[in-house]
């Protein structure tokens, strides 16, 4: 049935304006009202709870500093009320008032309007507008701890009647007139129409404050509308009057209600007569098993010290007594089982020890629930032992044993102990199958309870692993060897079975950190290079064996000059490894054998895993002119089997643009172009011709106008296969002015794959030096690049990134971060980037650094230098998926100018900062003028492959502030390639 409460209502007398503001509130909230605190009747004579207001008299002592006397007294919204509490004569008490609401918190409004006199021996309050229906409670204390006697008299202002207006839709459902009643009354109501010529309305219910059906009394139909009359209406609060429209009913009505309120004997109680009702509002948990044991939580105001509480269902009671009940403000807690406990909704009752008490209704349910088994531990046995079994569960029956079961056998458990929640049981696993069992348990005549699949008995000694799986260039290797059943006191040793026997390498320092894990060191120097097998042997005598678990592959192989260039080659070269094929290619730029001035040409060869020619060299660049080129970069695609090769190259180029002038000039000139080239990895076969990437894609630079790629310098390509996106992604530095007449080191990095163009840095400073790598873990191409900061842009800081987005990432302050390069590790999903720092007074020396995948713009631990000392410049690092670690190379210049190629293992998942794992060491031939190397990994060795020039030769200056690379010109002939671990 739809209910529309009535809106509007008007004053009777003008003596009822407080009323009136209460009757509004009422109509306004009576929906969120009536459920707050159920009204009940007053009690009544030889059970006080409550002060009856304006009859009663109280007369009650703050015995003692801070005590506090709580008085309940139900007040009804829109009957104005007042207090006067007077200290007793002679007495030392100065009497503080509070008056709580139907909430439990402080009535601000009285508070306020309550006024000290006297010499603050009494507080009055008067004509208060209570809000809310239902109890209340007024708390006296002594101000600054005074005490003495007092006597608190209440007045209540009760309205004798309201008239209500409203409205029915006719042969609609009936409408609700709500009717703030003061309660203890005789009503009196009558409705009438208001709309000429329809039909009246009828009566249809009373719904008292409570929510139950109410004494209408005596309905009489009148010619325009009904009357109540007789009705005794005790409950204080809103009352809900329906009222039925019939078919071709009234349009409007008018109700008016009288009431004719009990006058209560006055009485003179003490206070502690007067007991205040504790008010329960909720219970955690409210929902449990029968069976269980749970810790309540029964949120309640007015508790007090002593309190029990009782859980009722019809004639049952399960009661809590006092000492199991722990009080805290505004809560009591207390555990319960819940063995006595019927399936239903109990009510909860709290009842404080002078009797006064509070019911919530429906706060509970018990629930009747199955037997649950939740998990078995341990998971697994061996099958020469006897394992203790642990099965958790709920509500398990008294008396269940426990058993193993599969198809055709079964294992009976020994009973150690047993509870509703767990049960231990002694397993004779000696002999038994191998292989995954059910647990079950079996309650007495039930059927059994089961966790399928959840232990398997396994042999009692196995080898599973050893990590690391071979040896580090012949040096001693600490392994973890991982297995089931070991136990202390147990060997391992390595088992290579050759031509002339058995030979053995016994593990040292064996420590056994639990029943399946072990360490050792194994010293496999002069050892034959091959397989061998892993064996474990226990105190006992009982062994296993990982056969071929571990390889020993000996000493690095020496460095091989695997091929020369016909002129001077340009350092340093480009390397990328095939997965598929196992071979790399090597690209570089070299001088015109014939010796014409800036005639270059870019070169690449195919090798195999040894470093010997497969394939070449060939001509990578067209033969359309013998332009100069420079910095070659290269990178596998999988999916196509191909390398794509770029570069820089020297084109004729004649500027467009918008602008009346441009840095470059109107005319032709010479500008290097990003260029690039797909080769076969087979042969190196051309995938059409030659592509520039600097295309004439045009940007908005710094101002208005529109810039072309192609129109400017180009250098420093960068390259990294997206294998996400199955593209090549690849990032340059483009120079704004070459010329030097409108702006000084004014360098921008792009990146793209050839469409789109990404704007990666563009301020009028220098940004350059980019380098890519692909990210495996976010499949994502990240991008590291350096920047001069502004407002001075004296240095060179370093940007992380990818896509359009980067992040500062370390400053050089002041010092010039050049020549980035980027590792990532899948594992730490961490990226390692190393760096040259070149200082102010023009030191040079490697560092390296950790950034998490998850931020970018985060400096994980301190970055740290590579190398112990010297000038060292050119770190280029790779990812070593075999080994787990990052392997980075760079060059060292002596005193003398010579430059040596070094090597260093680092880890890329310590917290503090990269780690060296072992010292530098030189992996060069040691001629003296041997560097510029650049790295790749060799899946199918698991080795890092370096390729690195000799005979160098360095010419040329700087090309902007910070540069490494490429400083001037330097040159090498010979091309060496090692395999490092």
């Amino acid at each position: 049935m739809r209910k529309a409460p009535i809106e509007h209502a008007r004053s009777e007398t003008t003596n009822m304006a407080n009323a009136t503001r209460g009757l509004r509130r009422a109509l306004l909230s009576a929906a969120l009202l009536l459920p707050a605190l159920p009204a009940a009747a007053p009690a009544q004579d030889a059970s006080v709870h409550e002060i009856r207001a304006g009859s009663d008299v109280v007369a009650g002592e703050i015995a003692a500093p801070g005590g506090l006397v709580r008085l309940p007294i139900r007040l009804v919204e829109g009957s104005p009320f007042s207090l006067d509490v007077a200290a007793a004569k002679r007495g030392t008490l100065r009497p503080r008032v509070v008056l709580l609401g139907t909430d439990r918190r402080e009535d601000g409004e009285a508070s306020a309007a309550m006024t000290t006199v006297a010499k603050g021996a009494r507080v009055l309050l008067k004509d208060h507008p209570p809000a809310g229906t239902g109890l209340h409670w007024i708390e006296i204390t002594g101000a600054e701890g005074t005490t003495g006697a007092f006597t608190l008299r209440t007045k209540e202002k009760a309205p004798r009647g309201a008239v209500l207006d409203g409205s029915l839709v006719p042969g609609g459902d009936p409408v609700e007139a709500l009717l703030p009643c003061p309660g203890r009354a005789t009503a009196t109501v009558t409705v009438r129409g208001t709309t000429k010529g329809a039909l009246p309305p009828a009566f249809a219910s009373v719904v008292g404050p409570d929510g139950k059906a109410a004494d209408p009394g005596i309905p009489s139909a009148t010619r325009t509308g009904f009357v109540l009359r007789g009705a005794r209406w005790p409950l204080p609060g809103v009352h809900r009057l329906g009222i039925s429209s019939p078919a071709g009913g009234a349009s409007s009505f008018s109700a008016k209600a009288r009431w004719k309120v009990e006058r209560l004997p006055r009485r003179t109680l003490d206070a502690a007569q007067v007991i205040a009702d504790p008010v329960p509002t909720a219970l955690v948990p409210g929902e449990g098993a029968v069976g269980e044991t749970l810790d309540f939580v029964l949120a309640v105001d007015f508790a007090r010290e002593g309190a029990e509480v009782e859980f009722r269902l019809g004639a049952s009671s399960v009661k809590v007594p006092a000492s199991a009940v722990d009080l805290a403000p505004g809560e009591a807690s207390f555990t319960l089982g819940l063995g006595a406990f019927l399936p239903g909704t109990w009510d909860v009752l709290l009842r404080n020890p002078d009797g006064g008490e509070g019911l919530l209704e429906d706060a509970f349910r018990a629930v009747a629930l199955p037997p649950e088994l939740l998990s078995a531990e341990p998971s697994s046995g061996f099958d020469h032992e006897v394992v203790r079994l642990r099965v958790l569960g709920s509500r398990l029956p008294a008396g269940s044993t426990v058993e193993l079961r599969r198809p055709g056998e079964s294992i009976a458990g020994a009973l150690v102990s047993s509870s509703a929640a767990e049960i231990l049981a002694d397993l004779d696993l000696r002999g038994r199958t191998v292989g995954t069992w059910d647990v079950a348990v079996v309650p007495p005549g039930a059927a059994a309870l089961l966790l399928p699949g959840a232990f398997e008995i396994l042999h009692g000694l196995t080898v599973l692993s050893i990590d690391p799986p071979h040896d580090l260039d012949g040096a001693p290797v600490e392994a973890a060897v991982g297995g089931t059943g070991f136990t202390p006191g147990a060997t391992v040793r390595l088992v290579h079975h050759g031509e002339k026997g058995d030979e053995v390498i016994e593990g040292a320092s064996v420590a056994v950190e639990g029943d399946g894990l072990l360490t050792a060191s194994f010293d496999t120097a002069g050892a034959p290079v091959g397989s061998w097998d892993v064996v474990v042997t226990l105190p006992g005598g009982a062994a296993a064996t990982l056969p071929d678990g571990f390889e020993t592959r000996g000493p690095l192989a020496d460095p091989v000059n695997t091929f020369s260039a016909s002129a001077t080659a340009d350092a340093p070269p480009a390397v990328a490894w095939s997965g598929t094929r196992d071979r790399c290619l090597v690209a570089w730029v070299e001088e015109d054998p014939k010796g014409i001035i800036l005639a270059w040409y870019l070169y690449a060869v195919l090798l195999d895993g040894e470093g010997n020619v497969l394939a070449g060299p060939v001509r990578v660049s067209d033969d359309g002119g013998p332009a100069a080129k420079r910095c070659p970069a290269a990178a596998w695609d999988d999916a196509r089997g191909e390398f794509l090769v770029v570069w820089s190259e020297r084109r004729t180029v004649t500027p467009t643009q918008n602008s009346q002038t441009h840095p470059n000039g109107k005319g032709p000139v010479s500008l290097f172009q990003v260029m690039a080239q797909r080769l076969s990895d087979a042969d190196l076969t051309k995938a059409g011709t030659n592509v520039q990437v600097s295309d004439h894609t045009g940007w908005t630079g710094g101002g208005k106008d529109t810039w072309y790629l192609g129109d400017f310098d180009n250098l420093r390509p960068s390259v990294a296969h997206d294998r996400k996106t199955g593209l090549h992604e690849i990032a340059w530095m483009a120079e704004f002015d070459s010329s030097g007449l409108y702006s000084t080191d004014d360098w921008n990095v792009f990146q793209r794959t050839f469409d789109p163009l990404r704007e990666v840095a563009v301020t009028p400073a220098h940004e350059g030096d980019p380098s890519l790598a692909w990210d495996p873990d976010g499949e994502r191409v990240l991008r590291v690049h350096n920047a001069a900061p502004p407002p001075k842009y004296a240095g060179l800081d370093l940007f992380l990134g990818t896509g359009s987005t980067s992040f500062a990432w370390l400053s050089g302050n002041g010092d010039y971060l050049a020549d980035p390069a980027l590792a990532v590790d899948p594992a730490s999903r961490r990226a390692l980037l190393t760096w040259t720092r070149v200082a102010g007074d023009g030191t040079r020396s490697v560092e390296a650094g950790l950034a998490p995948l998850d931020d970018l713009s985060s400096v994980l631990g301190k970055p740290a230098a590579l190398a112990s000392g010297g000038v060292d410049l050119l770190a280029r690092p790779s990812w070593n998926d075999d080994l787990g670690e990052v392997h980075a190379c760079w060059t060292r210049v002596d005193g003398k100018g010579m430059a040596y190629q070094m090597l260093v293992r680092l880890d890329a998942s310590g917290d503090e900062g990269p780690a060296a794992l072992g010292g530098e060491s030189e992996i060069s031939g040691g001629s003296g003028d041997e560097g510029w190397g650049v790295t790749a990994f060799a899946p199918a060795s698991g080795e890092t492959v370096v390729v690195w020039l000799s005979k160098l030769t360095s010419t040329g200056a700087k090309s902007w502030p910070g540069d490494v690379f490429p400083s001037g010109t330097v040159r090498g002939v010979d091309f060496w390639f090692r395999r490092v671990r």
